[in-house]
């Protein structure tokens, strides 16, 4: 038998994710927007890796971890792969129970079952937030594809409400039918950011003098992002340029091995970044398009940049041109272009460009900024809510 949801004074939204990082811009921004339009907020996550600040972990024990290992080996991935599902559907239902929700608003495939066990213990009503297409967001791994297709298949049809980050990804989700419940199109706009402070945390970190031309990169060092572009650009572009890069991943060392022109900055807290990403001279935001996910991708780096006034240099992928000929805040290379077509654009760039670029990114950010575009998450929250939040 059902409990029933929240019956208290403020409707409540208990956030279940399973990928969740404490830099999660998204999930940082719909939390934020969620308490300011006075709904409680809390979440729960798989304690998998680090997690962001006032998210309760569900721990794994050690038999967990120990079936986690096996999943190395063929012969038993099946069983432990059947196992941990069934154990992490089951703590994580139950600790989002215990919230007592009257909506559950659940990031990524893998988080769909336990939300919809977790809905029928407490009534609640679920949104599933698709951040990605998620039955191509590893073009290499058709069976984890194929397991995706599958879990939307099944759990689509319990959903109350469905967000997704752009229209073309929405499109494909529409097409493959799936998920039977139409997409609201909820995109990671950011507001336009204040003033840097000072010093000059970039530079300084850098050690570089006042004014010295900076390419950053900012995000996870991981495939199909550009980063051979980025290596290639780094070994062209004249001396006076510095390409940095500011994240963590599988691919820094091979990327430092090929280049001692790249400058590498650890991470900083979501909150400090504008502080950093202000400073940079322009943005690399090159993904390579590899795959529908990636082909259709509006990163959030695209937001951050313009909400800097930073103008970026992007390779031309259907979501991120139309951003960037709608704001005028960048320079397109082709698809098939390499890195040296994007250092030899980039070492043309005079510095009125550059600022005139800048300046339409930011104008771009003001026009299209989370305080208007997050109005829509509020008002689905709100359709699904039968407590009024409170004023």
């Amino acid at each position: 038998m059902s409990r029933a949801a929240n019956s208290g004074k403020k409707p409540r939204v208990c956030v279940l994710a399973y990928h969740l990082s404490p830099n999660d811009a998204r999930f940082l921004k719909l939390r934020e927007t969620l308490m300011k339009n006075g709904f409680e907020v809390s979440a729960v996550a798989p304690a998998i890796g680090p997690l962001a600040s006032g998210v309760e972990a569900v721990i794994e024990g050690p038999v967990s971890r120990f079936f986690e290992r096996l999943r190395r080996w063929t012969p038993t991935s099946r069983i432990a792969g059947g196992y941990l599902a069934r154990r992490r559907k089951a703590a994580l239902a139950v600790r989002v129970a215990q919230h007592r929700p009257s909506i559950i608003l659940t990031f990524d495939p893998e988080a769909l079952p336990a939300a919809v066990r977790a809905c029928e213990l407490t009534g609640a009503k679920l949104i599933f937030d698709a951040h990605e297409y998620h039955s191509d967001e590893a073009p290499d791994q058709p069976e984890r594809g194929r397991w995706v297709a599958a879990t939307e298949r099944d759990y689509g049809p319990r959903l109350d409400a469905f967000m997704t980050v752009n229209q073309s990804i929405a499109d494909l989700y529409a097409r493959d039918q799936r998920i039977p419940v139409p997409a609201s199109v909820i995109r990671n706009c950011v507001d336009p950011y204040p003033p840097p402070c000072e010093p000059d945390l970039l530079r300084t970190a850098l050690g570089l003098a006042a004014g010295a031309p900076v390419l950053l990169y900012h995000g996870a060092l991981q495939r199909w992002r550009g980063l051979d572009d980025l290596v290639e650009i780094a070994e062209r572009l004249p001396d006076e340029w510095t390409v940095a890069i500011m994240g963590q991943g599988p691919l820094r060392e091979a990327i430092a091995g090929r280049s001692d022109r790249i400058r590498f900055l650890e991470p900083v807290p979501h909150a400090d970044l504008p502080h950093w990403i202000s400073r940079a001279t322009l943005g690399a935001v090159l993904y390579e398009g590899t795959g529908l996910n990636q082909r259709y991708c509006l990163p959030n780096k695209i937001w951050e940049f313009a909400a800097a006034g930073v103008p970026v240099v992007a390779r031309d992928l259907p979501e991120i041109a139309a951003v960037l000929k709608a704001s005028g805040g960048g320079w397109l290379i082709g698809e098939k272009d390499t890195g040296d077509t994007a250092a030899a654009m980039i070492a043309a760039l005079t510095p009125a460009e550059l600022d005139a670029a800048g300046i339409a990114a930011r104008t771009f950010a003001d026009a299209n900024s989370w305080a208007r575009e997050s109005q829509r998450f509020i008002a689905l929250c709100h359709s699904l809510s039968a407590i009024a939040p409170a004023r």
